[in-house]
């Protein structure tokens, strides 16, 4: 589930995350403005991802010197199991998983370029 993994990478990323490293966490937009009422244990979970990611944001030395946790919020994610589900849906605001990868691997060379802040809108 969605808790388990974030809670896996940020246990893993406490002992073997490079110094200087990134911990990313997924969450999700709709469970951070509004909550997910069409979704509820979707969006408890989502919503303990983020406490999890201020949890490791207010206490850095959760993780190596010079880490930083960011916790990237997307729209619905454009996948096929997505599509399947809301049909109906339109299609052209999603969030492509393209676009994400584009931004980690931005954020994975170049670390000028990650975010300040904790939440991040993909």
């Amino acid at each position: 589930t969605n808790l388990f993994s974030a809670f896996t990478a940020a246990e893993l990323a406490s002992k073997y995350l490079a110094e200087s490293g990134l911990l990313t966490l997924t969450g999700a937009q709709g469970a951070f403005d509004q909550g997910c009422s069409f979704a509820i244990g979707y969006g408890m979970s989502k919503a303990a991802t983020h406490s999890l990611a201020m949890s490791i944001h207010s206490d850095p030395s959760q993780l190596p010197s010079k880490s930083r946790v960011v916790c990237i919020l997307p729209q619905t994610i454009d996948t096929a199991a997505n599509r399947e589900a809301m049909p109906e849906m339109d299609h052209s605001l999603w969030t492509s998983k393209e676009s994400i990868a584009e931004r980690l691997v931005n954020w994975c060379e170049d670390r000028t370029s990650i975010p300040e802040e904790l939440f991040v809108t993909v």
